[in-house]
């Protein structure tokens, strides 16, 4: 818990110490509003009289009416009298109490970031009667923006996105302003439109200054989308910023995933010692901290470097490993279907269609699947006219528009035809499909940033 005292007030800025002593730097914020008018305002949308109100603070209405038209300064014990009888005890008011909440959700987003819901949510309930205080605009706009942090989290779209309908982003302050941009890049990103993710968290870090400070898990998602978008440079450079980042700031708990994204893109460019260095620190410090799903991620890219490197066997038990993680649906697929053509690279046809059954089982009609299925099963009859014609009409053209890792697959499917059709010395449908192999590469490693 954050233990701050106020030390004194000069030129009407609060200033504010830790128990060290050491000078908090915030910004002040003042009111619009008098304090009576305030107080009129909660009072008359409460539906409570003043004759209510000068019985709780044992005083007469006549005073209750001078406050509230600021003719007569309110002394503490009325105000907190006041505040009980309107039940807003722990609402902010005054100037100090202002700049003290301001600091707390600040706090509350802190624990967020650290993936600390439990005391965010508790964190939440405390912040609350701000709720009373539709006056205080920028305030409010603030808690909302950080509710929706919150509830991002949870995984509560819906509603996450109902509040964010209501905020004008015209009419708020930077503060604001910067967690509304990181807010939508997160409603984005789960809706895997990876493009206006990014455009909104680049937006976000627009927006740091001296008061509002990025995190590692802003650079981290950035650096997500990018690798989604088959943006290998892009993503390694918010990656590493990341990686920087968390080693600033150990409390966050992104080192695992930092440092697992970062090694699947030294995987795409084949810096597999890089690769293999992040990913050993990663899987120990997933296990250590009983992240199942952190886990399991490491594990599948582990059986992709062995893949690479030649190592079938290790890659295989790593894929088993990673299955025997998974409870995320999508992680369990990847791992069968990474497993699946290892398998046809083993030559292990029997054993291949064992796990594409499993694919098939898990996949559920999903379009996607369903065509990473049929693509497996063609490349174990290769030799067949029909299967090529369907890797080449069917599952390349689909994966090539994908968005995700998935569009890795189609420059490794347009590599192996290549290889395939030179065997037969089809030497102009090698050409093409290494002409093809090169547009999709130049896309990924020499295109546009967005």
């Amino acid at each position: 818990m954050l233990i701050i005292k106020i030390a004194y007030v000069q030129n009407r800025v609060l200033i504010l110490h830790d128990i060290n002593g050491v000078v908090m730097p915030m910004k002040t914020i003042f009111s619009p509003l008098p304090l009576g008018t305030k107080i009129k305002q909660i009072r008359v949308n409460k539906k409570i009289n003043q004759n209510a109100l000068a019985v709780a603070a044992d005083t007469t209405s006549m005073t209750i009416s001078r406050i509230e038209r600021g003719v007569m300064e309110c002394s503490l014990d009325i105000l907190m009298a006041i505040k009980e009888c309107i039940g807003i005890e722990n609402a902010p008011l005054l100037e100090h109490e202002l700049i003290v909440y301001r600091n707390r959700i600040w706090v509350w987003n802190d624990l967020i970031t650290a993936n600390r819901e439990t005391e965010a949510m508790i964190m939440q309930n405390e912040l609350s009667p701000i709720l009373d205080l539709h006056f205080e605009h920028d305030l409010l706009s603030l808690y909302h923006m950080t509710e929706v942090r919150l509830l991002l989290k949870l995984k509560n779209f819906a509603t996450a996105e109902k509040i964010m309908n209501n905020i004008n982003p015209t009419d708020t302050s930077t503060e604001v302003l910067h967690l509304y941009h990181r807010n939508l890049g997160s409603l984005y990103d789960a809706s895997g439109d990876n493009q206006n993710a990014i455009k909104h968290y680049l937006k976000t870090l627009e927006l740091v200054c001296e008061d509002i400070k990025p995190d590692a898990a802003i650079y981290l998602n950035i650096g997500i989308d990018y690798f989604n978008l088959g943006k290998i440079l892009y993503a390694i450079k918010y990656l590493e910023t990341a990686q920087r980042e968390f080693n600033g700031d150990r409390s966050n708990g992104l080192g695992p995933s930092v440092n697992n994204w970062l090694a699947r893109c030294y995987i795409t460019l084949s810096e597999y010692h890089k690769a293999n260095d992040l990913l050993n620190k990663s899987l120990a410090k997933a296990q250590s901290c009983n992240d199942e799903h952190v886990t399991c991620a490491v594990l599948i890219n582990m059986g992709l470097l062995n893949d690479k490197t030649g190592d079938f066997k290790r890659s295989l038990d790593y894929y088993d490993q990673a299955l025997s993680y998974s409870s995320n649906k999508n992680h369990h697929l990847t791992a069968l279907i990474n497993k699946a053509s290892l398998l046809v690279k083993m030559k292990k046809h029997e054993k291949c269609r064992e796990v594409l059954e499993e694919v098939k089982v898990h996949a559920n009609g999903n379009k996607t699947y369903t065509i990473l299925f049929n693509m497996i099963s063609h490349q174990m009859t290769l030799y067949d006219n029909d299967s090529v014609k369907y890797i080449e009409d069917v599952a390349i053209p689909y994966l090539r528009s994908s968005e995700g890792t998935i569009k890795f697959m189609a420059l490794a499917q347009c590599r192996m035809l290549e290889a395939h059709y030179k065997k037969k010395r089809s030497y102009a449908k090698a050409l093409a499909n290494a002409a093809i192999a090169r547009d999709i590469y130049e896309e990924m490693f020499l295109g546009d940033a967005v």
